[in-house]
Formats: C-alpha cells, structure tokens, sequence
C-alpha cells in the first residue's frame, strides 16, 4: 500500500511542514523575533521581552537548524500565551459589557483545534494563536463564545444573537 501511494504520502506530509521562522517574523501583536549569536561555551537561550523573542543560537548553528527551530518555536508559543493572557481577558470583557453579557471566567490556553469555547456554566476558554489574528477576527471569536453563554448551540437564536453583536456576523 504505502509503495503505491507513495506519491500521495509525500504530497500530504508536505502540507502539513511548518514554515521555518525566521529574523524578523511577527509573532502576536507586540513580538519580533530575532536570532542572536551566544557565547559556544554557553547553552543557548530564550528571552521574551516587552517587543522581542531573543533566539541564542551557538556561532556553529543555523537558525534553520531543526533543534534552533524547536527552541524558537517554544519560546514563540511562551511569548503568545504571556501576550495573550493579558490581551485577551479585558477584550471579552469590554465586549461582555458592551452587549450585556455575562460569562463566569475566561482562561488562555494552547488548544490545537478550535479558537476558543465556552462550557454550559459560562466558562470561556480562548486558543492563544488568537494573537496571530486580525483584531476584526479575535473580536469576532470573543463574540462567538460570549453568544454560547446565551445560547449552547449554533441555532437560530444564537446567530440572531451574534447579529446583534456584529451585524455581518454571517
């Protein structure tokens, strides 16, 4: 089977290969991202600034190097989770207030399949990759949860009630 679709097999794994980040790159709202040449003696770091994620990289590596390439993406999630979690919370709340909704609690985590949820007792869980987004696409992600403390389905009610919020909503 697999020597038959072999093709097929390296086409889909290709899919799936994350872009290598590089100098420069955005990560959230507030981060670069910056590779920095470290002493050979010492082991290499990360720092997570106000503006910057520092990658220390040993003068004998690559930024492109795949153990250069785990720390940074380690540090980047470090980075989005910190952002996040003083982003986001005081966002759903200016919006709670706004449409006069209530939820019980909002908390930040790395979830790998959806944006966000929110539980039967009004408890809103958000995805930190929230950050990569526009602003027009997290308050539409915030508005999304806030309308499941309303309605726990995706029924009429709860798209009336997303309309409300944000008109084009559909």
């Amino acid at each position: 089977f697999v020597s038959r679709h072999a093709a097929w097999i390296e086409n889909e794994q290709s899919k799936h290969v994350r872009p290598a980040l590089k100098e420069g790159d955005r990560i959230g709202k507030l981060h670069t991202l910056h590779f920095e040449i470290a002493n050979e003696r010492s082991e290499p770091r990360t720092r997570v600034t106000p503006t910057k994620l520092v990658v220390a990289i040993k003068p004998s590596e690559n930024s492109s190097e795949p153990a250069v390439q785990k720390r940074a993406e380690v540090a980047a999630l470090r980075a989005l989770k910190k952002e996040a979690s003083v982003v986001l919370p005081p966002r759903i709340k200016a919006l709670a207030d706004r449409h006069g909704l209530l939820y019980a609690s909002v908390h930040v985590k790395h979830l790998k399949r959806r944006w966000g949820s929110c539980d039967s007792h009004g408890n809103i869980t958000l995805n930190l990759y929230l950050m990569q987004l526009s602003w027009q696409q997290i308050d539409y992600v915030l508005c999304h949860e806030l309308a499941h403390t309303k309605h726990m389905n995706h029924g009429t009610d709860f798209w009336l009630e997303m309309e409300r919020m944000l008109p084009d909503a559909r």
